[in-house]
């Protein structure tokens, strides 16, 4: 959950996708908060976290929002060749962190 002066502004959940591997399932930011960080921020605490539990953050879906999907390579990501679950996904961009 990511908070601003105390009101819930967004939130991301994770699962493990493979031994070692964590995978970013769901990030949300209110609209009025989408040009203010809060996708960067939560990206990388999620993050942190992964790297807390010896995991490497990893997605497969692109957010149709291009603001949390810009949120990516400042965040030391990169894209990579789409897995076998998204290979057929026209709109799935594959990235993974790189730290």
């Amino acid at each position: 959950m990511i908070t601003k002066d105390g009101v819930p502004v967004g939130c991301g959940a994770s699962r493990e996708y493979i031994a070692g591997v964590t995978e970013i399932k769901r990030m949300h930011v209110k609209a009025a908060f989408r040009v203010q960080d809060i996708a960067r921020q939560g990206l990388a605490e999620l993050g942190k976290w992964a790297r807390t539990q010896l995991n490497r953050l990893y997605t497969g879906n692109r957010q149709e929002a291009t603001q949390s999907y810009s949120a990516l390579p400042k965040n030391d990501y990169t894209t990579i060749p789409n897995n076998s679950k998204y290979e057929h996904v026209d709109n799935s961009v594959c990235i993974k962190d790189i730290r």
